[in-house]
């Protein structure tokens, strides 16, 4: 009887150990997926905005261009007038040549918005497959939870929780203007990170 009752309450213990080691376990895979969830999440955040940026800039570039290309036809076009009355030949020809160099102009405009526009959607996806390899990423509160070469990046201002992300060590001179969390207008996504801050909204900070 005392056997039965050793095994019996050995049974008991086992089952308990077991209990407790499988809830541990599945809290450590629980905060790791949890972990590479916020770290994916933010990852994919920073691709869908520097998407945003790049596209915006796709469509700047485009607009200046056709500006460009309206401004030197109509100069083309003055400068023509003055043959008018020297010799009427050599007028119809110059308009000619004003016109083509405009159509040109404008397909090559054409062309590089759409290049850019390709460009732009490949290094996005580019980005977002980078995301997907993401694994171990610490979560953090503050810059004081991540080592010294990362910051703590927050999805949003109001945000409590973030992920240690790289700070960036060289940024392009390009503007395309950010507000950062820290209020501040800077002149791209890459300097807003380089000064360890989280984006507030893409363009200028608004003055309240």
């Amino acid at each position: 009887m005392k056997k039965v009752m050793v095994i019996f309450f050995a049974l008991i213990i086992v089952s308990s150990l077991t209990f407790v080691l499988a809830r541990s376990i599945g809290s450590v895979t629980d905060t790791q997926h949890s972990t590479r969830n916020v770290g994916t999440l933010e990852c994919d955040k920073n691709c869908s905005v520097q998407f945003r940026l790049d596209k915006i800039e796709c469509a700047t570039n485009f607009k200046v261009s056709k500006k460009l290309c309206r401004e030197e036809y109509r100069k083309c076009k003055d400068e023509a007038k003055l043959l008018r009355w020297i010799n009427r030949t050599v007028y119809t020809q110059a308009k000619i040549i004003c016109r083509d160099n405009y159509i040109s102009c404008n397909n090559g405009t054409s062309y590089n918005r759409t290049v850019c526009k390709q460009d732009a959607e490949s290094t996005y996806f580019a980005c977002k497959q980078n995301c997907s390899n993401i694994i171990n990423i610490t979560q953090c509160q503050s810059n004081l939870d991540c080592n010294n070469t990362q910051f703590c990046s927050f999805i949003n201002c109001t945000a409590t929780q973030g992920s240690c992300m790289t700070v960036p060590q060289l940024c392009t001179e390009e503007y395309n203007p950010v507000c950062g969390c820290d209020d501040q207008t800077h002149n791209n996504s890459c300097f807003m990170q380089m000064n360890n801050q989280s984006l507030r909204n893409i363009g200028e900070c608004l003055i309240i």
